[in-house]
């Protein structure tokens, strides 16, 4: 197999300045040197972790600079990158954006980051909800189609008023004017008498108007869960369905809301949903009535953190039989077309494709712009009726959020290069300058948040960079827009995927890659977060355009709870797949994101999180979040309640550096190969596709499956003895093609993708999927469906349903099954890893990295419990497997595995939601340890708790955590018999002297035996919340450490977490049970100091202040909403040791593998 040099992929990359800071050299190096033990222990500065550095409310001092600076030094923190939000919580004191304070202050940052070797970041903007502020104009702000209507009777010259467009922000522009013939029917809804909102009398044309731009905007007290909306007719009205077009300003997309519909007070259909059903019309049946009064109910439950007044109604309509509504779109995913979605949605499989008796043909299309003078046109209608549309854009008027004080104003138009450069050049290149030279270069990097900016769907020069890009022209085209469907369904829905290419295309130009331009001038390296919650773009082309593409990863949720890990295998998301197709060896990740700003939060609850994001192929971590504290109050400010509380005073950040360097560790070793990946998964050709659900194909077991677009299929793949590969590297064992979501029946590929696909398969590759229907765009589809057609019927032939028969096409063959793992079984297909876990737990989840230095296994137990875990290895022969450990940056070969047929099986021992790496890159010696059991032709290698420690080379020190016996058989087929005596233990009897010190005078006491602190009878000290620190001293006998290979100190039980040290050196920090580390090269013969750094959490002083006054209590903080993370009458949480610690030895038994 030929071997994957790291990060060798064939992608360009743009030039870049001399001068460019070196993160960008790091992004784009590749090593093949090997992996260093030593900066694995001390990980460079390139692997360690980053944090977002919140600066609120212009609340900012020069003291509180400086110490946020010094806590991130001495927590080990490489990069912090400068994000301006607000609440409205600032005051006479805050320091407003673009003033000369502010500019200082950046000024003052640059250079004391520049003192302590930290680099900084700056985001695209003020906010966290894109790039804008009050330099951007309502011209250069984010745009939507918006259009008006009228209908009118032919046959005669008629001068016809034109509606005036919707306008946001008292703006907007005109672009066409056209009609078409009008089948509607007209709308019985006009007939309504009466509509009250909330109780208020309203007008109802926009309800019934087929234009979801015009909306009524809910009237509802912010106070309230319920919006009603009530339609009285004159007499009684018959209908059997209600039609609904809502929409929200909710972010939350997973928000549970219930519709109701009452007939004369009489609840008539009802339904569940959640916010994100809310982007395409809803149809709620019902059996027919024919009442005078119909109620529309929205309705929130009762403890949600959102209120009925953020709800409007687009359209509402009630329809009877088979009444068409007059917004007559004919698939769920058109209105947001129009509105503003732009095309969010995709077309579910049970989509009628059937004409609808409203369809328009494109030569039916009018075009009355030339004619339009004002608000009016003078036209000679051909007979019959029409509906003549005034189409036009007007800004969405999206606004930064939450902008800071001098940073509020319209977000920028992101189809507009032209925009992006006036964003910059207001807000980047000022922070820049105010920088002095000498400290400029503490500026490394430009990061381009989350998009939360809402969608956009047209800029001024749209109708041209159309044409450009799709070869015709739109304007036929445009009722689409409108609730029409134009030709076809299929016809129509072409359309809709190159007005999103089209969106795509310019979104990326315009934006990330001008950004990028733009950065590099300033030589600062560009992130950017993918923009899942914005306008559907492709995730290749994003990424290429990126320096180090971004994800974000959550640490829990709204009730609190962490991420539930995945059954199953774990692998990279499409996001890394791109950056790694793209050769970007740095793949950012916002990291232990939360909404609930739980002040109970430590690293052992979310720690494991950060190993999900390395599964998931992420390998650069910045912390979510630091917030700046410009005063000494505690805890301080938070970001309201959303991250981790990761700022200097939190009670545990003094002990952060362990866990930090842990994580740097980790992304060391990722950050220097790419992942392994066994089978190519080609992207689609339509939009939207971001993640694609392969769990319908029956993968392998632990198949490593790698997504690559258009340009890596046609460009870079082929074909060796069977084998596909990219850039004629790797080995991949088949080509699966997902089925697109675009049409109701099928996959749409380009003709030039089933091209190469065909080329690959003459030439001996498999194929697995199903054939593709359609090309997807509409320029030339007849034409090229014809050749898709013909491609088709070549490669799959007769096949038909689900089938293991293949087709042979020349050397290669073609399955139409979704039994991928059946038919790779029959290729003699191996996984990268095969576990096998301890009775009653889930196996190990992986990553496989190459190198041409050799293998690297990151496995991860999903398991609470600590477990020996067997692991059989594709791995090069030959080699010795290597345990390199994050947690205390130890690396060492283990004695006892076999090599056999290319495999190499091992037994781990993992803590609980913890993880190790196993190394293969240095050649096994002549003579090795092949098996250890109870017996030595056992099946596990060995038993858990047994541990061997290399004292010279093929000389072993054994030791078990337990009596117990080993057989061993070595290479040679000799066989050893292992005894292990009890381990022996020396309790800590001395007492223990506590300093509680973040209490006034810092005062003591001496406890015989640990206790909680919340049984302490003073106060101060039960609901005491900080740091504690334990001193005692060990009379440690001589025999007791010469006997032993190995010593633990065991504290039982810690609340909640704590840092040792022996003899004035660090052992190690505890986050989670087993409370214990090794400590044997710490202690000597006779009398040794212990000094133990206790911390909670803020929760019992924050507990016990909520009963004071506020003048007498002790804590304050922005986000003290206790209650939104805490149960009633909860109990105060145990803090301190809470049990007798004590000393164990383990007996050492010496091995030799020595020939």
């Amino acid at each position: 197999m030929n071997r994957l040099s790291p990060w060798s992929a064939g992608s360009q990359v743009l030039p870049l300045a001399a001068a460019v800071c070196l993160q960008l050299a790091i992004a784009f190096a590749g090593d093949a040197a090997g992996y260093d033990p030593k900066a694995f222990a001390d990980p460079p500065a390139s692997s360690r972790v980053e944090t977002w550095w919140h600066w609120m409310d212009g609340k900012v001092s020069r003291d509180g600079l400086v110490r946020d600076l010094d806590s991130m030094k001495a927590q080990g923190i490489q990069r912090a990158t400068i994000t301006l939000v607000g609440f409205g919580s600032g005051d006479s004191s805050a320091v407003a954006l673009g003033t000369p304070e502010f500019s200082d202050l950046v000024r003052f940052t640059a250079e004391e980051a520049r003192k302590r070797s930290i680099q900084l970041g700056l985001t695209a903007g003020p906010g966290w909800s894109g790039a804008g502020g009050p330099w951007i104009p309502v011209e250069q702000s984010m745009k939507r189609v918006v259009f008006s209507s009228a209908t009118v009777d032919g046959g005669r010259e008629l001068p016809v008023t034109l509606p005036a467009l919707p306008a946001s922000a008292d703006w907007a522009r005109d672009t066409f004017v056209l009609a078409w013939p009008d089948h509607r029917p007209v709308a019985r809804m006009s007939r309504v008498a009466q509509v009250l909102n909330a109780g208020i009398a309203t007008s109802a044309e926009k309800l019934f108007d087929a234009n979801p731009s015009t909306t009524v905007a809910s009237a509802a007290a912010r106070d309230g869960k319920t919006w009603q909306m009530a339609f009285t007719f004159p007499d009684a009205y018959p209908t059997n369905r209600a039609f609904l077009y809502l929409a929200s300003s909710i972010w939350m997309k997973g928000q549970p809301l219930t519709i109701r519909v009452l007939a004369d007070g009489k609840v008539v259909a009802e339904k569940e949903i959640h916010i994100s059903d809310l982007a395409a019309p809803l149809s709620l049946p019902f059996p027919r009535v024919a009442a005078q009064t119909y109620e529309v109910q929205v309705r929130l439950p009762e403890k949600s953190s959102f209120h009925a007044g953020q709800f409007s109604l687009r359209e509402t309509e009630f329809l009877d039989h088979g009444e068409l509504p007059q917004w007559t779109c004919e698939f769920p995913d058109q209105g947001s077309q129009i509105s503003d979605s732009a095309g969010a949605l995709s077309i579910p499989a049970d989509a009628s494709l059937k004409p609808s008796p409203g369809s328009v043909a494109p030569g039916e299309v009018i075009d009355l712009t030339a004619l339009r003078s004002g608000d009016t046109i003078t036209w000679k209608a051909p007979p019959g009726r029409w509906r003549i549309v005034r189409f036009g854009y007007t800004t969405t008027n999206q606004k930064i959020q939450p902008a800071p004080p001098g940073g509020g104003g319209f977000e920028s138009d992101k189809l507009s290069a032209t925009a992006t450069e006036l964003q910059y050049r207001s807000y980047i290149s000022p922070m820049l300058s105010a920088a002095a030279a000498a400290s400029r270069s503490a500026f490394t990097l430009l990061m381009a948040d989350s998009w939360e900016s809402g969608m956009q769907n047209w800029c001024a020069d749209f109708p041209e960079q159309f044409r450009r890009r799709r070869g015709y022209d739109l304007t036929p085209w445009m009722p689409t827009l409108a609730g029409a469907t134009v030709g076809s369904p299929q016809e129509t829905l072409r359309f809709f995927n190159d007005f999103r290419e089209t969106i795509s295309d310019l979104v990326i130009e315009n934006y990330y890659e001008k950004l990028r331009q733009l950065a590099h001038a300033d030589h600062l390296a560009f992130a950017a977060e993918f923009a899942f919650a914005g306008p559907r773009l492709d995730a290749f082309q994003m990424t290429r355009a990126l320096d180090i593409p971004m994800e974000e990863i959550w640490s829990d949720w709204k009730d609190g709870n962490p991420p539930a890990i995945p059954e199953g295998t774990i692998v990279p998301t499409i996001i890394a797949n791109a950056a790694q197709v793209a050769g970007k060896r740095i793949f950012g990740y916002e990291l232990f994101t939360s909404l609930r700003g739980d002040w109970r939060r430590m690293p052992g609850d979310f720690s494991f999180v950060g190993d999900l994001a390395l599964l998931k192929g992420m390998n650069q971590a910045s912390l979510h979040t630091m917030m700046h504290q410009p005063d000494e109050r505690a805890p301080g400010l938070t970001l309201q309640g959303f991250g981790q509380h990761f700022q200097r005073h939190n009670t545990w950040w003094t002990l952060a550096r362990d866990w930090l360097t842990e994580l740097g560790r980790k992304q060391y070793l990722f950050q220097n190969a790419p992942a392994f990946h066994d089978i190519l998964v080609y992207y689609g050709d339509t939009l939207p596709r971001s993640e694609i659900n392969l769990s319908k194909f029956a993968l392998p077991e632990n198949a490593q499956p790698l997504f690559i677009d258009h340009d890596a299929l046609v460009n870079r793949v082929s074909v060796d003895a069977g084998r596909l590969q990219l850039d004629h590297r790797g080995s991949y064992a088949c080509l699966l093609l997902p089925d697109s979501t675009m049409f109701s029946r099928g996959n749409a590929l380009r003709v030039e993708t089933l091209r190469k696909i065909r080329e690959l398969v003459d030439a001996g590759a498999t194929l697995i999927g199903q054939p593709p229907l359609r090309t997807p765009g509409l320029l030339d589809f007849r034409e090229r469906d014809a050749e898709l057609s013909q491609i088709t019927a070549s490669l799959w032939g007769p096949l038909s349903g689900d089938s293991l028969a293949p087709n042979p096409v020349g050397r290669g063959q073609v399955f139409r099954t979704l039994q991928v793992g059946k038919v790779l079984e029959t290729q003699g297909y191996q996984p990268a890893l095969r576990s096998t876990a301890p009775a009653g737990m889930r196996n190990l989840k992986f990553t496989r990295l190459l190198s041409e230095a050799g293998d690297v296994y990151f496995l991860f137990n999903p398991n609470d419990e600590a477990g020996a875990f067997l692991c059989d290895l594709a791995a090069p022969a030959g080699r010795i497997p290597e345990r390199w450990n994050p947690a205390d940056g130890s690396s060492e070969p283990l004695p006892v595995y076999s090599h056999r047929d290319g495999r190499t099986t091992v037994s781990v021992d993992i803590p609980g939601k913890s993880s190790v790496f196993l190394l293969l890159q240095t050649m096994a010696p002549p003579r090795w340890i092949t098996a250890s059991g109870e017996k030595s032709d056992a099946t596990p290698f060995c038993l858990s708790g047994v541990s061997f420690r290399e004292s010279s080379p093929g000389h072993w020190l054994a030791t078990s955590e337990k009596a117990t016996r080993l057989q061993l058989r070595s290479s040679d087929g000799q066989e050893t018999s292992l005894a292990f005596a009890q381990p022996r233990i020396l309790p800590l009897q001395d007492p223990w002297q506590l300093r509680f010190e973040l209490l006034p005078g810092k005062p003591q006491i001496t406890l015989a035996q640990p206790v909680s602190w919340t049984d302490l009878p003073e106060e101060k000290l039960r609901n005491y919340s900080g740091l504690v620190i334990y001193e005692t001293s060990a009379d440690v006998p001589e025999s007791f450490l010469r006997e032993a290979g190995k010593v633990l100190l065991d504290l039982g039980q810690v609340g909640r977490a704590c840092r040792v040290a022996i003899n004035g050196k660090t052992a190690g920090t505890l986050w989670r049970a087993p409370w214990r580390l090794p400590v044997g090269s710490l202690l000597h013969a006779g009398r040794n100091a212990l000094t133990i750094e206790v911390v909670n959490s803020w929760y019992n002083r924050l507990m016990a202040d909520q009963v004071l006054p506020p003048a007498e209590r002790t804590t304050w903080t922005s986000w003290p909403r206790i209650k939104d993370w805490i149960t009633e009458n909860a109990p105060p949480e145990k803090s301190g040791l809470l049990m007798p610690a004590r000393l164990v030895a383990y007996p050492v038994t010496p091995v030799s593998t020595s020939p």
